[in-house]
């Protein structure tokens, strides 16, 4: 799958991060075998440190493993764990910030402590660091986030692009959770937060196995619906090997061309700024061989910029918000016997399954049925413009362009306060809201389709607090907007909000006839362009 048809896609992948992200963009974030060496230093072994990885990468035959020092590395954390632990209560070894007292009654590891001081308070690599809104886009279009680094960068990232900080989940905490992950992050090797969460040593790395198969299955069924993508790792990564072990074996299909569809690795070449892309198929002893789709560069920036253009509606953080609380308020009701009231459809809620079944358009809602209303122009121009409007812009935006191309709807704080137009707007749509930008969206378009008779200066004595436009309503009006910019902005508000926007809501909700409601949505038009500024034309979308 090329990286445009993963988009053209629209499912928000499974995002799967090592270290390989936090070394570039983290000046100061160490590689496996330096934190060991670090660590091997401060703990004053006298055993050279590359002599016991030699002498600990041979089984008892005298053959060497093939597993990159896998073997080798994760028996120097558990020498590194015995002696912090000796060295620590034995007074030999200090570490700032941790007790004696503390570490004991809080059953706190020295040496996985002093892992978590060392990889606090990360610092930026300045050569990346223009890469990093790009990097905060794409992780907001994961579906779920796993991840073996210790630091708290992903999530520091993600929470400064949503605003809000995401769930976390440590070690194997949340593979058992009613929750299906979305916008949720899962440290399956731990977290700095949580030192004793760390996996560092060989028998950290046992129990991780006996359980890595909830990680295995949490995937296999998130690959059902969304792609899975491999960051920051090396294809000879352990973590890889044995989750792409895991799909062959599982991977509910044989289609060779829909599993590389599904899995995407990343592999980084340096120097090599072009993006390749091909199948691969990785060989695996124990399993049956697996096919992947390889990405081969050194510059990420056009797959950031790929998979932030999937859009399903809404975004994962949003789901995750959104849907928890939706459950609740349905189980509530269901315990109350209230659902009826509470989920509120255009017809009987036994008919949502087959009418969603046989792809039909459906609307419900959540909340007092009363309180159930579609979008008129009445509750969207009263929205508007209120002090704390409630319709998201893109909803707004999309209301507009229902109106007829000649219809003076008020959108100019909108449209201008919008960098990008929303996916959801249909093409159509963009093409009906700059027709209508053209027609009115500047003031002086709105003074030309007022009557020239009118284009004079203000009376002598002229007053809007005076004006009630309740006789020669196109005089007053037209002669308004040919002066606008020469009221005082206070009285002219208070003039639209009390005298014009009244009006107008009232002849809506009534009906009236004649041509009053013209003339007061070609005011409110006026003034919200001439508050809000000229709408110019041609937006990007997102």
């Amino acid at each position: 799958m090329t990286l445009a048809q993963l988009a053209k896609s629209n499912r928000y992948p499974i995002v799967f991060i090592g270290s390989g992200i936090s070394k570039r963009y983290l000046s100061n974030s160490p590689s496996w075998d330096d934190l060991l060496k670090t660590l091997w230093t401060e703990a004053e072994i006298d055993k050279d440190y590359y002599y016991f990885i030699d002498e600990n990468n041979h089984d008892d035959t005298g053959a060497t493993y093939n597993d990159n020092f896998f073997t080798a590395k994760t028996a120097a954390g558990n020498e590194l764990e015995q002696v912090f632990h000796k060295k620590f209560f034995a007074g030999q070894l200090v570490i700032d910030g941790l007790t004696k007292e503390t570490a004991l009654f809080e059953n706190l590891s020295p040496l996985k402590f002093r892992i978590a001081q060392l990889l606090q308070g990360y610092k930026l690599n300045s050569e990346t660091e223009a890469e990093l809104p790009l990097f905060r886009k794409f992780l907001s279009k994961a579906k779920m986030i796993v991840t073996t680094n210790y630091d708290t960068f992903i999530e520091d990232q993600l929470a400064q692009e949503n605003g809000e900080s995401p769930t976390v989940y440590i070690g194997e905490n949340g593979f058992f959770n009613d929750t299906d992950g979305t916008a949720e992050i899962f440290k399956i090797h731990g977290s700095v937060n949580k030192p004793n969460s760390l996996v560092v040593t060989a028998n950290d790395y046992q129990q991780y196995d006996e359980t890595k198969l909830l990680i295995s299955a949490r995937l296999l069924v998130g690959l059902l619906h969304s792609p899975i993508i491999f960051l920051g790792y090396s294809l000879t990564d352990r973590n890889v090997v044995n989750l792409l072990s895991d799909f062959s074996a599982h991977f509910p299909g044989s289609d060779i061309t829909e599993i590389a569809n599904k899995i995407i690795v990343v592999d980084y070449d340096k120097n090599n700024r072009r993006l390749e892309e091909t199948v691969r198929v990785r060989e695996i002893p124990t399993s049956k061989d697996i096919t992947y789709t390889s990405l081969r560069t050194e510059n990420y920036a056009p797959i950031y910029e790929q998979i932030s253009k999937i859009d399903e509606g809404v975004s994962p953080a949003e789901i995750r918000k959104y849907s928890g609380l939706i459950k609740r308020l349905i189980v509530d009701s269901e315990n109350h016997g209230t659902l009826q009231d509470t989920l509120v459809a255009l017809y009987p809620l036994d008919e949502l399954e087959s009418r969603i079944d046989n792809g039909q358009k459906i609307a419900i809602a959540l909340g007092d049925r009363e309180n159930f209303q579609v979008a008129t122009l009445a509750n969207y121009i009263e929205d508007y413009f209120s002090e704390h409007p409630k319709y998201r812009n893109k909803d707004a935006l999309s209301f507009v362009a229902s109106n007829s191309t000649n219809a003076r709807t008020p959108f100019a704080r909108i449209w201008n306060n919008t960098d990008h137009l929303p996916n959801s707007l249909s093409k159509s749509k963009v093409k009906k809201l700059n027709t209508m930008i053209k027609k009115n969206g500047t003031l002086q378009a709105i003074r030309n389709h007022t009557t020239k008779s009118y284009h004079t200066k203000l009376p002598e004595g002229f007053l809007l607090a005076e004006q009630d436009l309740s006789q020669k309503i196109s005089r007053t009006a037209d002669l308004i907007i040919w002066n606008i910019e020469a009221f005082n902005r206070s009285e002219l508000k208070t003039f639209m909000m009390k005298t014009v926007l009244p009006r107008l809501l009232a002849n809506i909700k009534t009906d009236a006839s004649g041509n009053d409601r013209s003339y007061y949505r070609k005011l409110l038009m006026a003034y919200d362009v001439l508050i809000n500024g000229d709408m110019t034309q041609k937006k990007p979308t997102d």
